[in-house]
């Protein structure tokens, strides 16, 4: 898998966060008003940088504010790679953060939703502190290493691991699509109903999937999985054995993808010394740290760390 082609592959979907395409109510309720607050305080004709900017959903927010308060930002986004792009937005070409030049005193405030996190900060925040004009702000919601979103990643982290490598569930539901070969009338299943080959390869599948769902009775990533292959034994009568593997293969691809950015957030998840770390290398890029907080739900679950600070 090439480097990054698994968030390429994400934001070509039809998500707009780092959430899919629905956004939770946690997020609705308590990090979402964040932004609207923020934005509202900026005074007209401010420009804005949003980096590792996903499909947006930072800057979506910034002009719903300007449009409700008869405001204009100007604003500007930058992610490592190619996305999609949004009216009354100028996408920035793709770049690495640790690589990318912002030009200097330019920019009121500086936004980040689950990004800046994964980069390398001590390339970045000298650049970031750079690009702000004074009284510049940073606003960053970052990943948390204990907050329900690392609690959950890690649950379904250990599902993929099952699915993929602990068990060998794609390879034998390719094998049953090979024998089973171009079934598509009455008399092809009742043959392959006789079919010792055919018989003795599902046994073997449905005794794989019950271990698989045994280990993980509540695995909403396993259930989904399961959910979307089964078409091709239920429904997929009228594709023929090429695009039966080519859609299996298709689903373990995206199964090893999303695997792949949950390992990426995990890492860039933020310990107490990784955001000390970030403190200081704010200080010696000259701002001045605001607000280094944890942000909770009604129920008190930690979410998310919220970072501010300011160019005096």
């Amino acid at each position: 898998m090439a480097h990054h082609d698994h968030w390429q592959n994400y934001w070509n979907g039809s998500v707009t966060g780092s959430f899919g395409s629905d956004e939770p109510a946690w997020y609705r309720l308590h990090i979402l008003p964040r932004w609207q607050t923020l934005f509202e305080s900026l005074p007209d004709g401010s420009r804005i940088l949003d980096i590792a900017t996903g499909n947006g959903a930072v800057t979506r927010v910034a002009l719903k504010v300007a449009s409700s308060a008869g405001k204009q930002f100007k604003i500007e986004a930058v992610d490592r790679v190619p996305t999609r792009t949004i009216d009354g937005v100028t996408l920035l070409p793709p770049s690495p953060l640790e690589r990318f030049q912002p030009p200097a005193d330019h920019y009121q405030l500086i936004t980040a939703q689950f990004g800046l996190e994964y980069a390398r900060p001590e390339p970045v925040i000298p650049r970031l502190a750079r690009a702000l004009t004074p009284e510049g702000r940073i606003a960053v919601i970052a990943h948390h290493v204990d907050s329900l979103i690392s609690q959950n990643s890690r649950e379904e982290l250990a599902q993929y691991r099952s699915l993929l490598q602990d068990f060998p569930v794609f390879e034998r539901m390719e094998k049953l699509i090979l024998i089973m070969g171009e079934s598509h009338s009455k008399s092809d299943r009742r043959r392959l109903q006789q079919n010792p080959r055919a018989q003795q390869a599902r046994l073997a599948l449905n005794r794989c999937i019950a271990r698989l769902t045994g280990r993980h009775p509540q695995g909403i990533v396993i259930a989904e999985v399961l959910k979307q292959a089964q078409y091709l034994f239920q429904h997929g009568g009228s594709l023929s054995v090429k695009e039966r593997v080519s859609h299996l293969k298709r689903l373990r691809q995206h199964s090893l993808q999303a695997r792949q950015r949950i390992i990426d957030q995990l890492s860039a998840a933020l310990d107490p010394a990784r955001l000390k770390r970030l403190e200081q290398l704010s200080r010696e890029a000259g701002l001045e740290p605001l607000e280094s907080a944890p942000i909770h739900d009604e129920q008190g679950r930690l979410l998310a760390w919220e970072l501010h600070c300011r160019k005096p």
